[in-house]
C-alpha cells in the first residue's frame, strides 16, 4: 500500500459534521476529552444509546482550533467483521490523505491495513473519529488499543455503547452520564417546537438524561 506523505486539510466528504443546536450541558466531558488526549492518543467516548457520543465528538472536532480542518469522520453503520472494518477506516484515512488512487481490498492482510493507515494519520497529523465502534466488535479495540500504544501526532476517538475490556483503554475512556436537567429543557425548547411547556417537561422526564431520547 503507498503511502503519501503530503498533508492537506480533509475532504468535505470525510470532515466532522457539525454538532446539533443547540449543544448543552457538555462543557466539562469536552474539558475531559481534551485532557485525556493529552495523555493518551485515543480515546473512547462510552454511554447508552441515545446520551449524546456523536455530538460531544463532533462539538469538540469544531471547538479545538484548527481541528475540524483535519478530523476525519468514520461513520459505522452497521456490525461487520474485522477484515471489512478496518478496510473502511483504512479507505476513508488514504482518501482524505489524497491517495485516493489506493486500491484497497476487502480481504487484505488486518496488520498491514492498521499499520499503513496509522502511518498516514502520524504523517498528516489527522484526528480520526470511529463513530459506532462497538459494531466493529473486538476489531474496534484492537484498532484503538494500536492507536494508543502507537500514535504520536494522530489522535483518535472512539464512540461506543460497550466500555473496553483493555485495562490501558479503560484509563482512556470518557464514560457519559445523563444530561442534567436544565440542559434537558433547554435542549427541548429549541428543538421541540410546536410544544407547550408541559409537554417538554414530560418529553424531559422520559427521556431520562439522554438527549436523543427526547426525539423518539
Amino acid at each position: 500500500m503507498a503511502i503519501r506523505s503530503d498533508s492537506q486539510p480533509v475532504p468535505l466528504r470525510f470532515r466532522v459534521p457539525k454538532p446539533p443546536r443547540p449543544f448543552v450541558g457538555r462543557e466539562g466531558e469536552l474539558a475531559r476529552l481534551s485532557t485525556l488526549l493529552d495523555t493518551g492518543n485515543a480515546v473512547i467516548v462510552c454511554g447508552r444509546a441515545g446520551m449524546g457520543k456523536s455530538s460531544l465528538v463532533r462539538a469538540f472536532g469544531h471547538r479545538e482550533e484548527g481541528s475540524a480542518g483535519r478530523t476525519i469522520f468514520v461513520s459505522i453503520s452497521a456490525a461487520t467483521d474485522a477484515a471489512l472494518a478496518f478496510a473502511t477506516i483504512a479507505r476513508a484515512v488514504a482518501s482524505a490523505s489524497a491517495a485516493a488512487s489506493v486500491s484497497i481490498a476487502s480481504d487484505a492482510d488486518e496488520d498491514l491495513l492498521l499499520e499503513s493507515t496509522l502511518e498516514i494519520a502520524e504523517r498528516a497529523g489527522y484526528c480520526v473519529v470511529i463513530d459506532n465502534l462497538d459494531l466493529l466488535g473486538d476489531a474496534g479495540e484492537t484498532w484503538m488499543l494500536a492507536a494508543l500504544r502507537h500514535a504520536e501526532r494522530s489522535q483518535w476517538i472512539g464512540t461506543s455503547k460497550i466500555a473496553p475490556r483493555n485495562e490501558d483503554l479503560q484509563k482512556q475512556t470518557l464514560r457519559l452520564e445523563a444530561l442534567g436537567i436544565d440542559s434537558m429543557r433547554e435542549l427541548g425548547r429549541v428543538q421541540l417546537t410546536g410544544k407547550d411547556e408541559r409537554d417538554i417537561d414530560a418529553l424531559v422526564e422520559r427521556a431520562g438524561g439522554a438527549p436523543g431520547e427526547l426525539f423518539r
